[in-house]
C-alpha cells in the first residue's frame, strides 16, 4: 500500500467530491427529462387512440424535444398525417427515414413507405415573381422564409399542408404585402409576385429629419436693465463727485479771496472753510469711485447679458457658445482714477 503525501490526499477528496457533485446535479435532470418525455409521449398516444390528433401531436412534439426518440418522431409523424398536415408529416417521416437507416434500424423501410405515399399527395405551393426581385426583400411562405437565389433563377416550388398558406413579402422586419396562397391534397398551387412592383409601392422610410437646434432658454431682461440701471448711477454718482469738487474747490477760493488764509496760516473761520472745502474733496472722491465702480460693472453687464436675436437663430444663448466678455479694470492712483479694459 502506497501512502499519500497529505497535500495529494487532499486534493484527491477535493476532486473526487467534485465530480459527485456534478454527477448528482446532472442526473436528476436528465432523470426529469425522461420522466417527462415519457409522461407527454403516453398522453400522445392515449389522446392519437380517441382521434383527438390536434391535441396527440403537440404532445409527441414536445416529447421528442424533451427526449429525442425516434419511436417518437415515427408516432409524431404519423399523428401529422392523421390529423391532415401531409407535409410536415411528409418531413418527419423524411427525417425518420434518415435518422434510422443511419442507425440501421429496420423501422426505416416502414418510415420509407410512408414518406412515399405521401410524395403524391402533399400539396405544393410554385412562388414565381414576374420581375427581378430587388435587395432587400425576402418573401416567407408558412412564416418560413424562401431561397431568393432559387426565386430569381424562376420558381420555388415549396411542400405546404392543406388549407390556407401566407404568404408575405418582407423588407426586413416590415410586411410590404401579404398574399394567401392554398394548399390541395395532390395539387401544385402557383403564386406569381411582382417584387419590383411591390418595393416601389413601399419605398424606404427616408431617414427623419435632424432635429432642430435646441433653442436656449429664452433670455432674460434682468442683467441688461440691471446692468443699464448701474450704468446710470455710477453716471449720477459722477456728477456729483464732480459738483462737490468744483464746491470744494469754489469753497477753498472763498477762503483766500476773503483774506482768512494767508500762506499755511488761516485764521479760525479760514480755516474752517478750509475744513469744509477739504471734506468736499474728499466726500467727491468717494463718490466718484463709487460712481466710476457701478459704471464699471453696469458696463459688464450690458455687454456680456444674452442678445435676443442670437438666442433666436441659435447663437451662443441657444447652442451654449459662449458671449462676448468684456475686461474692465478699475485702476486709481495717486490724485487719479481710470477706467480700461477691452470689449
Amino acid at each position: 500500500m502506497v501512502a499519500l503525501p497529505m497535500g495529494a490526499l487532499r486534493s484527491t477528496i477535493v476532486a473526487a467530491a467534485f465530480v459527485a457533485a456534478q454527477l448528482a446535479s446532472v442526473a436528476p435532470a436528465g432523470a426529469q427529462d425522461l420522466a417527462a418525455a415519457e409522461a407527454l409521449f403516453d398522453e400522445g398516444r392515449k389522446l392519437a387512440a380517441e382521434g383527438r390528433f390536434a391535441e396527440a401531436c403537440p404532445k409527441f412534439e414536445a416529447s421528442h424535444a424533451a427526449d429525442p426518440s425516434l419511436g417518437t418522431l415515427l408516432n409524431w409523424a404519423d399523428c401529422l398525417e392523421k390529423e391532415g398536415k401531409l407535409a410536415s408529416a411528409l418531413r418527419r417521416f423524411g427525417e425518420a427515414e434518415q435518422k434510422l437507416k443511419a442507425a440501421g434500424d429496420a423501422r426505416a423501410g416502414v418510415a420509407a413507405e410512408r414518406r412515399a405515399a405521401l410524395e403524391g399527395r402533399a400539396p405544393r405551393l410554385s412562388i414565381a415573381s414576374s420581375s427581378p426581385a430587388p435587395a432587400g426583400l425576402t418573401v416567407f411562405v408558412g412564416g418560413q422564409p424562401i431561397a431568393m437565389e432559387g426565386l430569381a433563377a424562376g420558381a420555388v416550388e415549396i411542400l405546404v399542408d392543406p388549407g390556407p398558406v401566407a404568404v408575405e413579402v418582407r423588407r426586413g422586419d416590415r410586411v410590404l404585402e401579404r398574399r394567401e396562397g392554398e394548399g390541395k391534397e395532390g395539387v401544385l398551387g402557383q403564386l406569381v409576385l411582382d417584387l419590383a412592383a411591390i418595393d416601389q409601392a413601399h419605398p424606404e422610410a427616408s431617414p427623419p429629419p435632424p432635429a432642430p437646434a435646441r433653442r436656449g432658454e429664452e433670455p432674460s431682461a434682468v442683467p441688461r436693465v440691471l446692468g443699464w440701471t448701474l450704468v446710470g448711477t455710477g453716471g449720477a454718482a459722477l456728477l456729483v463727485a464732480g459738483a462737490l469738487e468744483l464746491v470744494a474747490i469754489g469753497e477753498d477760493g472763498d477762503a483766500e479771496e476773503v483774506g482768512q488764509c494767508l500762506e499755511q496760516f488761516c485764521s479760525p473761520g479760514g480755516y474752517e472753510t478750509v475744513q469744509t472745502a477739504g471734506d468736499l474733496a474728499e466726500a467727491g472722491q468717494w463718490v466718484g469711485i463709487a460712481g466710476i465702480g457701478l459704471l464699471a460693472v453696469g458696463i459688464t453687464l450690458v455687454l456680456t447679458a444674452p442678445d435676443d436675436t442670437e438666442a433666436a437663430v441659435g447663437g451662443p444663448a441657444a447652442v451654449g457658445a459662449a458671449p462676448p466678455r468684456a475686461d474692465l479694470r478699475l485702476r486709481a492712483g495717486a490724485g487719479r482714477l481710470s477706467l480700461d479694459g477691452r470689449f
